[in-house]
């Protein structure tokens, strides 16, 4: 298990008190150590837990290179039939970390999960009720993004005629029930706002981080955009996140105040 600073310890006991049935102290896989080799993922981990993910992402908030807390997740763009539309999904307001924000579909990994592939069919089947092929499943990259400090390896599913039919009457379904948000965009309407963003036309703050990534990832990999423009893309993000900086409100301020209000009111 990966250990942490006194001072990361001590932000914890201020989450410590807020743990219920929704937000809870569970486990995480921790990145040691990744690398990729003939179209195959290694990575060395340890374990961490949600807690010292909040915790030591607030604390190292400016300098994400020194913070030992390295979740790992899988995440996959997903193209319709033909690879003309790419889904996206709204991640509910309801989470703690990067609500109401437009991304691509996966989720962390716990401890005891070392199959990336089935980490993210089994994600994928959870969240979209999509059963996907091994096979169907390509490694397109792997993200960092340093913001929390997330790691994932990044993947793209062409959808079949048969099963994109089912996930689109199943979108329709959750939508009518408000329980998730999906849009479906043109492949080159995508590429345009991702580029936009990046031009600094549009709030890249509406994207999360590794969500915008993982679609760049995807577009190349699909040969929809060389991997020269992506890195022209990608090199220009990086310049201009020094000039404008992602306005992000760590999760961590809202507890650090919660617990600030109740000191005061004597609690």
């Amino acid at each position: 298990i990966i250990s942490v600073s006194p001072e990361i310890e001590g932000l914890k006991n201020n989450l410590n008190r807020r743990e219920s049935k929704t937000f809870f102290n569970g486990p995480f896989v921790n990145v040691e150590n990744i690398f990729t080799r003939d179209n195959e993922v290694f990575i060395e981990t340890k374990e961490t837990d949600l807690f010292s993910y909040i915790a030591s992402a607030y604390f190292y908030k400016d300098h994400q290179k020194d913070n030992p807390v390295r979740p790992l997740a899988v995440q996959a763009t997903i193209f319709s039939p033909g690879r003309d539309k790419i889904i996206i999904e709204r991640r509910s307001k309801e989470l703690i970390d990067m609500p109401g924000k437009l991304t691509e579909f996966g989720g962390a990994l716990k401890p005891g999960e070392t199959d990336l592939i089935k980490a993210i069919q089994e994600r994928l089947e959870k969240k979209w009720g999509l059963k996907i092929q091994r096979e169907e499943i390509k490694l397109s990259g792997l993200a960092r993004e340093n913001v929390n400090n997330i790691y994932c390896a990044c993947f793209d599913v062409e959808l079949s005629e048969e099963v994109y039919k089912e996930a689109k009457e199943r979108a329709r379904q959750a939508m009518r029930k408000k329980e998730k948000m999906f849009y479906e965009v043109s492949t080159d309407e995508t590429v345009k706002s991702i580029e936009k963003i990046f031009l600094n036309k549009r709030d890249i703050t509406q994207w999360e981080p590794l969500g915008y990534l993982n679609i760049l990832y995807g577009l190349a990999h699909r040969r929809l955009r060389t991997k020269e423009e992506i890195e022209l893309l990608i090199q220009k993000s990086k310049e201009l996140s020094k000039a404008r900086p992602f306005e992000y409100i760590y999760p961590m301020e809202k507890y650090l105040k919660e617990a600030e209000d109740e000191n005061k009111n004597g609690k």
